[in-house]
């Protein structure tokens, strides 16, 4: 293990870093809606009933991409909150985490606009999301393994089951989509397994922190 020199210069690295990907993700969660405020001007639509009843399906599949970007966020913001450096591997993962996090918009238009079903696209939004996950899995595998990059009170941010089993998750509903005819998008529904299983291995963590010599 590679300890970093901690200088002033690094706590403001981490900083500009942090803004960034803040910045990224704000851009991502911004484009979602600019196909819809397309749609809105090019059909001339006088209410949002009329404008919900010929798109609700890609008002629904906005939603749905809005909240797993904001679910990312909230856990990659938890983690970069107990930074104070970071290193070059930490870098180009978290780069990684963001290619993946402003592509999500362009398979959530291909849903959005698809004639009829098409399981390649659904595997491409999961994919993209499976992408996701697995760099935040990395992300904190790197930060383990550099605890000098951690503020003292960074607390169990670090605990690797919980990104484990979003990861393990992400590749079985990817899976699904691919093989099973018909499960498309449904197979998301195990993020709702994935969350409690998630909680229960953060509160082990905390426990087993607590009771550390």
């Amino acid at each position: 293990m590679t300890n970093i020199a901690l200088t002033p210069r690094a706590h403001r690295s981490i900083g500009r870093l942090t803004a960034f990907s803040d910045g990224v993700v704000s851009i991502a969660a911004t484009l979602l809606v600019l196909p819809l405020v397309d749609t809105a001007v090019n059909e001339n639509l006088t209410s949002f009933s009329e404008f919900f009843a010929k798109n609700g399906s890609q008002v629904l599949v906005l939603t749905l991409s809005f909240t797993v970007i904001l679910r990312f966020w909230l856990i990659h913001h938890a983690l970069f909150d107990g930074l104070v450096a970071f290193t070059p591997p930490l870098f180009w993962v978290n780069a990684l985490w963001l290619l993946s996090i402003v592509f999500i918009p362009f398979p959530t238009q291909l849903i959005a606009g698809k004639a009829s079903q098409s399981p390649t696209i659904d595997a491409i939004y999961i994919g993209t999301m499976f992408v996701t996950s697995l760099s935040g899995l990395m992300l904190k595998v790197i930060i383990s393994r550099h605890p000098e990059i951690l503020s003292a009170d960074a607390g169990s941010t670090t605990a690797l089951g919980a990104s484990v089993v979003a990861v393990v998750t992400m590749g079985v509903a990817l899976v699904l989509a691919l093989v099973v005819p018909g499960v498309g998008l449904w197979a998301l529904l195990l993020l709702f397994v994935d969350i409690p299983i998630q909680r229960v291995l953060d509160r082990r963590h905390r426990r087993t922190r607590s009771i550390a010599p």
